[in-house]
């Protein structure tokens, strides 16, 4: 379903329920998830929309400019008021790798520094530079591009700085709890069986201080990466101040656990505080004034920039770097290494792209003599703070592309089909054809799970329903139980890869392709892994016959048996050629395809009568917390590639690889390598939104070389074979999601030994599978080709 299911829980006062509550959270949270809530139902109302505009587009011939409008405009406030949503269950991906092992104090700290030194600052440009983007909006009277589209375009621009505003709060919310936790201030509330904590005397101090440095921060801001040392400096101090002082007036706190020491600041405590803060506050404040504070900052980043250019010089003779480049090289080894800390991947990637934009613009300020005599070449692709908008345009581009309306409406569609009752219906009569043979029940899981990737799309969902369904089947009837877990998790991935898939379309978005080409070029390649999984297990029941045994009561397959598995078979089925058959032909787009499709769904849940008030809103509920941690990291990433892009990264990895003399096809080998290795720890979405899009060029560049006479099909098959490899990164431990949903539902007697090893023979066949796509283009180009009349 989603990938959260992976994620590390937002930490109870031990870290492992939950964080104490204070005042400002229970004020906050509510308000934040009751928003969600409502927001949430834009889908269904969506669904409605787009089957509406169907209708009249190709019943009546009267296509609507302003219900298409209206498509992205739901999408938009849906995933934009989703961030907060999923921020309050702590839904956004994270790495877990580590995070899970370190102790809690610890995870707490990382959080704590990361709402300041990544979301805040992330936050902070979002809405800043929206604002403005509203008002010229405003000011000029904007409409909508097209003739018959909606008026007053500022309105809907004006949900992005609302939309992150709502983040926001949700950030200081989170944040009050993270301080009880570590400085017992603000008061927390008790939480059954959580001790009392904090003072409403210490709230006021270290919030108040907070507002005044953060005050003194804005008045000293000269340049970009000074301000933002000076606001993580100022901040800083305050509450060391604050923790330090305080614990002069600790006294311990009687509790039901016994007394723990707590810290309850006194009247003189809190006056120490702030006489010290305001003298902090008078000294900044003077040094200002005297110019000491910019000479400080100078002097520092001057010995930083120094130490990157001679750094750069050193290096310029080895690996061809420049002062840009280098700081690309920095940006992503920083990205890599803070991974692992477990921060949320989607702040922590446009945090530090902030964080590079500082550096940059620094640089820029006070080393523009001294850096362009030694490369004079730098300033070339030179980035400033108005190039920090260009984040908020970006941002807006993804709003308004209405290709991406088809994400959330293939999630809302897979969701319903999850709970339709489709699945337990394929799988009672395909268990009573397949299962008397050796190996059947392994068998019918690859083929349910075959027809559930091209009805849903949804790993999550997949990989869940059929362990639930076929897991104790298996084992039920004395399968290995690692062949039992392999099988399971490895046809759910199938989801991911066989259209429709909503890896697929983000790719198809990211390389401005046509998602219909790459359903097609998918399509061959995810029947052709689902045969290899299907020949393995036949050939291992034959050569193992206890790891797979046929049942001792084998029941006749007679002629109502085989209608009745028609019967299963043809709602799903016939959903399938609706969706994909429209998008094939040509006959309607993958945005109003998703929307027939999801409202399909909805009419199999009704005839399996699944359908209830609450079924309808928890898919919607989910709906809005998977789309809004999908687009986090698309957003962050989006920041992160403009601020890699200008540093010159791009061009840098192009140089790097095909300066490696390796030829055409051996510089994809090592692509498609560096691929499958970064799935043992990254997620698809990063690897997608950071790498494929570096890459694109070089495959451009290698086109003719691989033999390929156009290079949109170059791309179709680059892209698919690159799909392929990510879809084994769900298997490869440690972070492979498969892995994460089935021992999450898997019975107590599965261990993550079992799993490991069940999904062991699944990766080598996977990897025969790129290897046959590799050397053989034609599964993937055959139907593109065949539809552009070029097969």
């Amino acid at each position: 379903m989603t990938d959260q299911t992976a994620t590390t829980s937002a930490p109870d006062v031990d870290f492992s329920g939950g964080l104490p509550h204070t005042r400002v959270s229970t004020v906050l949270d509510p308000i934040v998830r009751k928003l969600g809530e409502w927001v949430s139902w834009l889908w269904v109302v969506l669904v409605c929309v787009i089957v509406v505009n169907v209708v009249l587009r190709y019943v009546f011939g009267e296509g609507r400019v302003e219900l298409e409008e209206i498509q992205w405009h739901f999408y938009s406030v849906g995933f934009l008021f989703g961030l907060s949503y999923c921020f309050i269950f702590d839904g956004h991906v994270r790495v877990d790798i580590f995070h899970a092992h370190f102790p809690p104090r610890l995870r707490a700290w990382i959080e704590f520094v990361g709402l300041i030194l990544f979301l805040g600052p992330f936050i902070g440009i979002i809405v800043v530079y929206a604002i403005p983007f509203v008002e010229r909006a405003y000011d000029i009277g904007e409409i909508s591009d097209a003739p018959g589209g909606l008026p007053y375009r500022w309105v809907i621009k004006a949900v992005l700085p609302v939309s992150f505003a709502v983040l926001g709060l949700a950030a200081a919310s989170y944040f009050t709890r993270v301080t009880a936790y570590l400085f017992r201030f603000p008061e927390a509330i008790r939480l059954p069986g959580a001790p009392e904590l904090g003072s409403a005397g210490t709230a006021v101090a270290f919030f108040g201080l907070a507002g005044l440095i953060a005050l003194e921060s804005v008045l000293i801001w000269q340049g970009a990466f000074t301000a933002y040392v000076g606001y993580v400096a100022y901040l800083a101090a305050a509450m060391g101040a604050v923790f330090l002082f305080s614990r002069a007036g600790a006294r311990p706190i009687p509790t039901h656990h016994g007394d723990q020491e707590g810290w309850r600041l006194s009247p003189s405590a809190i006056a120490m505080v702030l006489l010290i803060v305001y003298a902090i506050f008078g000294i900044g404040r003077a040094a200002v004034h005297a110019g000491l504070f910019d000479a400080v900052a100078d002097g520092i980043f001057y010995a930083l920039s120094f130490g990157f250019v001679e750094a750069s010089t050193a290096l310029s003779g080895v690996i061809h770097v420049n002062y840009n480049e280098m700081l690309a090289i920095f940006m992503f080894a920083l990205f890599l290494l803070l991974l692992f800390t477990g921060y949320p991947i989607a702040w922590l990637i446009g945090g530090i792209a902030v964080v590079f934009t500082a550096i940059t613009v620094t640089s820029d300020t006070h080393l523009l003599d001294t850096v362009t005599a030694h490369f004079p070449d730098y300033w070339e692709d030179e980035l400033n703070w108005r190039n920090a908008s260009l984040v908020v345009s970006g941002t807006w581009d993804q709003m308004r592309n209405s290709v991406l309306v088809a994400l959330p409406m293939f999630i809302f569609m897979g969701l319903m089909l999850d709970r339709s009752g489709i699945a337990e219906k394929l799988m009672d009569n395909f268990v009573q054809l397949f299962g008397g043979i050796r190996g059947g029940y392994a068998v019918t899981i690859t083929l349910i799970g075959v027809l559930l990737a091209a009805s849903t799309g949804i790993i999550g969902a997949s990989v869940v329903l059929l362990t639930l369904l076929g897991l104790p089947v298996m084992l039920k009837n004395n399968y290995s139980k690692e062949l039992a877990v392999g099988t399971v998790a490895a046809v759910g991935t199938l989801g991911i890869l066989i259209p429709p898939s909503i890896m697929l379309v983000l790719m198809a978005d990211r390389l401005a392709m046509s998602v219909g080409d790459l359903f097609m070029g998918a399509m061959f390649p995810g029947l052709l892994l689902g045969a290899l999984y299907i020949a393995y297990i036949l050939l291992l029941s034959f050569i193992r016959p206890h790891t797979a045994p046929a049942p001792q009561d084998r029941a006749p397959i007679t002629f109502k048996l085989v209608v009745n598995v028609f019967l299963a078979v043809l709602p799903p089925a016939a959903l399938i050629l609706a969706v994909l058959g429209t998008i094939f032909f040509g006959v309607a787009t993958p945005t109003e395809a998703s929307g027939v499709g999801a409202a399909g769904a909805t009419i199999l849940a009704v005839f399996n009568r699944r359908l209830t008030f609450r079924t309808m809103v928890d898919v919607a509920r989910e709906t809005t917390k998977t789309t809004a941690f999908i687009f986090a990291i698309v957003l962050g990433a989006v920041c992160f590639a403009l601020v890699l892009r200008f540093l010159g990264g791009d061009e840098l990895i192009e140089r790097t690889l095909l300066g490696l003399d390796l030829g055409a096809l051996g510089t994809i080998i090592v692509i498609l390598g560096v691929v499958f290795l970064l799935g043992f720890v990254l997620d698809w979405i990063q690897i997608i939104l950071i790498v494929l899009t570096l890459v694109q060029p070089i495959v451009v560049h290698l086109a003719p070389d691989l033999g390929f006479e156009s290079t949109d099909m170059a791309l179709i098959w680059f892209t698919v074979l690159f799909a392929v490899v990510l879809q084994t990164s769900f298997l490869t431990p440690p972070v492979g999601f498969a892995l994460f949903y089935v021992k999450g539902v898997a019975p107590p007697e599965i261990t993550v030994r079992h799993i490991y090893a069940g999904v062991v023979p699944y990766i080598l066949l996977q990897l025969v599978g790129v290897a046959l796509i590799f050397m053989f283009p034609e599964i993937v180009t055959y139907l593109p080709r065949l539809a552009y009349g070029t097969g």
